[in-house]
């Protein structure tokens, strides 16, 4: 009686070797699942900040209630921040999930 089993196959192309025996060749496959861990550092470089006025500043005088007068003086500004992104790379050592061995 023959063993079935679809991880168990003959080789049809490779002739039994003679052995002197009732022996035979087989070939496992196995199926499995290998894993490696990989790490990203993202960085950022912040360059040299540009800050233009946009338009007149606004100005504003407020009475108090002790006599004085306080101003507020509010301004539109386009401030250009030149970002330069990156990211390190590193893997650590790959490793097969034994849980998964044979399914």
């Amino acid at each position: 009686m023959e063993y079935k089993n679809d991880l168990i196959e003959r080789r049809p192309d490779r002739p039994e070797k003679p052995c002197g025996c009732d022996g035979c060749e087989r070939e496992t496959k196995v199926h499995t699942n290998v894993k490696v861990p990989v790490e990203f550092e993202p960085t950022a470089k912040v360059g040299e900040v540009e800050v233009e006025c946009c338009g007149d500043p606004e100005v504003k005088c407020e009475c108090t209630h002790d006599g004085t007068i306080r101003v507020v003086i509010a301004q539109n500004l386009f401030i250009k921040v030149p970002v330069c992104y990156d990211v390190k790379v590193r893997t650590g050592k790959s490793h097969v999930d034994c849980r998964e061995c044979g399914k």
